[in-house]
């Protein structure tokens, strides 16, 4: 690997970071710019350890952090930073070069590579395709948001297979497609970051644009958009289908799946909630089936699969109200299936008495989500800012009665959020956080959303309060 220098590392957080490992231990005396906005000691304290003896790193942070862009020679931008902001724009008309580490690894991986994107159910795919096939003894190993930065798997014994979450701003300006790719639903996202809808989706298209004939895509005709990556794509097509159409199907009328023709597994033996995760698992299984899996170990790693922590995670119940995060719901289709998946009719169940919406405002529409609670056994609608009182005024121009009907509530801390469920929740029901939004705006991320609701449920100062179960 040749990059010209000074080499830039934009962008110095997680990824960053392990940008800046690999860089380093391939040419130990190559000249880096690491550039962020943060001030240089705002950084993880790491930086300093990793670059003490470094004569070849300068550091360029702060409010003039860009300038560093025009000193560089290639460009290595972290997915974090936008590709439209004008600085950058200028340095790529300028003729700097620019890669990210997706496309690095890509270049020397991508025979080894098995791609999951798709607007929710990335992370619990790309985790369960993983699962099954160290469950069949075949090296494999996690990468992505869900696991390890790719390029951190370089030093480490080559397993057989790399699983790799992708999200559109990894797939940007990324010129080389996995050996095999797995496309999940796509609808709109990130519209804060792109300019348009299209330009979202032309970055998806990544995936598949640059797949060979020898390569494979697998998919369902979940929507317009589904179908034109997969148009694009030059690799062998593995449709799944909803119903008897194709023999890769879930037969939601037998209560079954069934892979090649033959039935794999019932649906009721699946440790996972909710009817959008039947699409994970069958998009997993046809990919551990296409590197050799049999259906038996499949079916068997299935079911032994630990749902993901932080996605429709019961917490506990306290003061009679039973507690669900689902930090990672950042659109609102993910929180549109987590009711799906939790708020049930059945009188023997507990439905959904109140949900925490809200958080970084980016655009998103959120009138299907409105009509949805509408439907709903939610009484009490709990929002985060800054996008919460959007939100409200969706709610309120889809259903005019529902400040009538229903309590909104304003919280401007998540202690705040939760002391309102405590009080608004009708006992022997859920409280559900799935927030519809990222957290930027209140939280590092959403691990750290998961931390302060689950820390404010436990101190929580109601001197009645009483753990029940878990």
């Amino acid at each position: 690997m040749k990059l010209p220098e000074p080499v830039c590392i934009l962008g110095l957080g997680r990824e960053g970071m392990s940008t800046y490992r690999f860089l380093r231990a391939s040419n130990p005396t190559m000249k880096l710019l690491c550039a962020d906005i943060h001030p240089r000691n705002k950084l993880d304290a790491d930086w300093v350890r990793m670059t003490a003896q470094d004569v070849n790193t300068t550091f360029m942070t702060g409010s003039t952090y860009l300038e560093a862009l025009s000193a560089s020679a290639t460009i290595v931008r972290s997915p974090g930073i936008s590709p439209f902001i004008p600085e950058v724009q200028a340095a790529r008309k300028a003729g700097i070069i620019f890669t990210s580490q997706t496309q690095l690894f890509l270049e020397q991986y991508r025979d080894k590579v098995i791609g999951v994107t798709g607007t929710k159910g990335k992370s619990t795919t790309a985790s369960l395709i993983a699962h099954i096939l160290q469950t069949a003894n075949i090296p494999a190993q996690l990468l992505g948001n869900i696991g390890i930065p790719p390029l951190d798997a370089v030093a480490d014994k080559q397993p057989t297979w790399f699983v790799l979450e992708l999200s559109a701003h990894q797939l940007y300006d990324v010129t080389i497609s996995p050996h095999i790719a797995v496309i999940l639903d796509i609808t709109q996202e990130h519209l804060d970051y792109y300019p348009d809808r299209v330009t979202y989706i032309a970055a998806k298209g990544s995936m598949t644009r640059y797949q060979m004939n020898d390569d494979h895509v697998i998919y369902s005709r979940s929507s317009d958009t589904v179908l034109r990556l997969v148009h694009n794509s030059h690799a062998h097509r593995h449709l799944w289908s909803w119903g008897p159409a194709t023999d890769a199907a879930i037969w939601e009328d037998d209560q079954r799946i069934v892979l090649h023709g033959e039935h794999l597994i019932a649906i009721h033996e699946i440790p996972l909630l909710g009817h959008f995760n039947l699409a994970n698992v069958m998009s997993a299984a046809m990919a551990a089936s296409l590197v050799g899996v049999p259906s038996t170990i499949i079916a068997q790693a299935i079911r032994s699969f630990q749902p993901l922590p932080v996605r429709l995670e019961k917490v506990g119940t306290y003061n009679g109200i039973t507690f669900y995060d689902d930090s990672l719901a950042t659109t609102p289709e993910a929180t549109i299936a987590a009711l799906d998946a939790l708020d049930t009719p059945d009188q023997n169940a507990s439905a959904v008495g109140s949900i925490i919406l809200g958080g970084h405002e980016r655009n998103a529409d959120f009138h299907s989500l409105a009509e949805r609670l509408t439907k709903s056994s939610v009484k009490t609608i709990i929002l985060l800012p800054t996008v919460g009182k959007r939100i409200e005024q969706t709610l309120l121009s889809n259903e005019p009665d529902f400040a009538t009907t229903h309590t909104v509530i304003h919280a401007d801390t998540m202690d705040a959020a939760v002391q309102a469920c405590f009080e608004h929740t009708p006992p022997n029901s859920i409280c559900l956080l799935s927030t519809a939004a990222p957290s930027f705006s209140m939280f590092k991320d959403y691990q750290e959303k998961s931390k302060a609701f689950r820390d404010a449920i436990l101190n929580y100062r109601n001197p009645s309060q009483r753990r029940i179960n878990q």
